[in-house]
C-alpha cells in the first residue's frame, strides 16, 4: 500500500463467503470481441478520470455473505451507462433477478458475462420491485427497465484501450483474486500482489469507474490506480471503493476478464412485456445449470490446490 490501511474487525462478516471456496466469481469466459476506435492517444489520455466524480455512479450496494458479486458488477455497469446516456438520471436495479432467474440461486456465484447476457436478453427491472433478498424465494415477474444492446470482451489487455473504453461508454465489470489482505483495505493505492505466500481466498467481480495516478513519496514514483466500484457496503474501504495499482495485473485483475455494455434507445414502457419465447427462458436456465456444475469442479479442484499449498506450508513452520 502507498498509505496505511487499518482493519475493520466489525465488518469483516460481511464479506466472508458462507464457505471458504469462492467470493462469486470465476475465470474468464469467451465473449464478443471489440474494436477500438483509436481516438485518443496514450498521450492525449487525461490523467485522472472518474464516473464518480462527475455523478454518474449509483449508491455503493452490499452483497451480505452472499457469493453474488457478479450480479453487483454487473449493475454498477449498466447503472452508470443508463446515467450517462440519460443526462444523469439513475436507475437502482435488481440484482436479485439474475440470482433468482438465471442462476436460479440467491447466494449462486457466476460471471458478469451470464448477467449481461441475461439483461441483454430479457433486460432487468428495478430493486424495488425485485428487492435483493439473501435466501432463496420464488422468482418475481418483474417489467424490464434497462436492456443490453451489447456486450464487449476487452481482452487482451491494453492500459490506453481500456481507459479510453471507460471514458467513452463506461465502466468495465472484471474479475480478481482476493487474498487475505483485500477485506482490510480501509484506503490509499492497493498494492499487495497475490502471492504462493498468501492463499487466494476466491475470485470476486467489481466494476473499474475511472483511473488515476499517484506520486509513492518513498520511491519518488508516480503510480498508476484504477478507481473500482465495489459491492461491500459504502463503510468498506473508500467510501465502498478501492484504489488498485494500474498495468501491473494485480492478482490478475487484467487478464481473468473485463467486459464492458451498451443499453438499447429503448425505454421500458416501449418494450412488450414478455419479448423473449419461453423456449429461450428454458435454454437459458439449462445453459445456467451447466454452467454452475463447471464452475463447481473448477472450484474443488481449486480448493484442493490452495489447501495443498497451505498444509506444505504449515509442514515447513
Amino acid at each position: 500500500m502507498l498509505e496505511p490501511v487499518n482493519h475493520q474487525p466489525e465488518h469483516s462478516n460481511l464479506w466472508k463467503p458462507k464457505n471458504a471456496r469462492r467470493h462469486g466469481s470465476h475465470g474468464g469466459r469467451g465473449g464478443h470481441g471489440r474494436r477500438f476506435n483509436r481516438q485518443v492517444s496514450a498521450s492525449e489520455m487525461p490523467t485522472n478520470f472518474s464516473w464518480v466524480e462527475k455523478g454518474m455512479t449509483t449508491d455503493v450496494k452490499i452483497q451480505e455473505t452472499c457469493s453474488s458479486c457478479w450480479t453487483f458488477s454487473t449493475n454498477a455497469v449498466l447503472e452508470t451507462v443508463y446515467a450517462i446516456k440519460n443526462g444523469g438520471d439513475k436507475l437502482d436495479l435488481s440484482e436479485q433477478q439474475y440470482n433468482c432467474v438465471y442462476q436460479r440461486s440467491v447466494c449462486g456465484s457466476g460471471w458478469p458475462e451470464g448477467s449481461l447476457g441475461y439483461a441483454k436478453m430479457h433486460g432487468v427491472g428495478y430493486e424495488a420491485d425485485h428487492p435483493y433478498n439473501t435466501t432463496d424465494e420464488k422468482c418475481i415477474e418483474v417489467k424490464p427497465q434497462v436492456k443490453v444492446s451489447e456486450f464487449y470482451s476487452l481482452m487482451p489487455f491494453d492500459m490506453n484501450e481500456l481507459r479510453q473504453e471507460i471514458m467513452n461508454t463506461g465502466p468495465i465489470a472484471f474479475g480478481m483474486w482476493l487474498t487475505e489482505d483485500f477485506p482490510l483495505y480501509a484506503g490509499g493505492i492497493y498494492t499487495e500482489q497475490c502471492t504462493e505466500d498468501k492463499p487466494k481466498l476466491g475470485g470476486h467481480a467489481m466494476a473499474i469507474v475511472g483511473w488515476g495516478e499517484e506520486l509513492n513519496p518513498e520511491t519518488n514514483e508516480t503510480v498508476p490506480y484504477w478507481i473500482v466500484k465495489n459491492s461491500w457496503g459504502d463503510f468498506w474501504g473508500e467510501d465502498g471503493y478501492v484504489r488498485i495499482q494500474a498495468g501491473v495485473d494485480l492478482c490478475n485483475m487484467e487478464t481473468r476478464y473485463l467486459w464492458s455494455a451498451e443499453i438499447t434507445e429503448d425505454k421500458a414502457e416501449d418494450r412488450p412485456e414478455d419479448d423473449v419465447p419461453d423456449a429461450e427462458n428454458q435454454k437459458l436456465g439449462e445453459e445456467a445449470d451447466k454452467e454452475k456444475e463447471e464452475a463447481e469442479k473448477e472450484d474443488d479442484e481449486e480448493d484442493a490446490k490452495v489447501e495443498e499449498d497451505l498444509n506444505d506450508v504449515l509442514s515447513q513452520l
